[in-house]
Parts: C-alpha cells; sequence; structure tokens
C-alpha cells in the first residue's frame, strides 16, 4: 500500500510502514527510499499522467520487478487524508 499526500505543487507517495516490513523485512537497511515526491506546474499535469505513473512510482518505491510486485498481491494508492483508495491494481 502507497500513501498519497497532497501538496501545492504536487504528490508525496511513501510506501506504507507495514508494506515495508513486508517487502524488506523488520531488519531492513533503513537507507531504503520509502518516499518519493513528483511536482507538477499545473492541475493538467496530473491528470494527465496519473494513470501511466502508478506503476514506475511502486517499482521505485519497492525496488521489486513488476513480476514479483504481483505475486506480491498487486499495489494499491490510498489518499493519507481521506483514506480513500485512489487507484489499485488487477
Amino acid at each position: 500500500m502507497i500513501r498519497v499526500g497532497h501538496q501545492s505543487d504536487g504528490f508525496a507517495f511513501r510506501l506504507d510502514p507495514r508494506s515495508y516490513r513486508r517487502i524488506f523485512g523488520e531488519g531492513a537497511d533503513k537507507s531504503t527510499r520509502t518516499t518519493l515526491f513528483i511536482g507538477y506546474d499545473t492541475k493538467a499535469d496530473v491528470d494527465q499522467y496519473n494513470g501511466p505513473m502508478w506503476e514506475q512510482i511502486v517499482l521505485i518505491l519497492t525496488q521489486l520487478p513488476a513480476s514479483k510486485i504481483r505475486k506480491l498481491g498487486g499495489y494499491r494508492f490510498i489518499d493519507s487524508v481521506t483514506g480513500k483508495t485512489l487507484y489499485e491494481s488487477n
């Protein structure tokens, strides 16, 4: 699960702590990046690229190949404020 935070100039994507432990284990290297910020200039930028970006964001945050992510059950993006599912892979 990836939590999505909205900011005035972009979005912060954060790997949920439970997902982090599931992927990397309890003793994982703490230098592993769990947050990614993607900025935008206009709202149209977000609407145009949001869909195609989902899987790329997951690949960056998890450092796993797409096949392994599918074996783990896919992924879900959750709005950090509302808890609403923004996107869920099949």
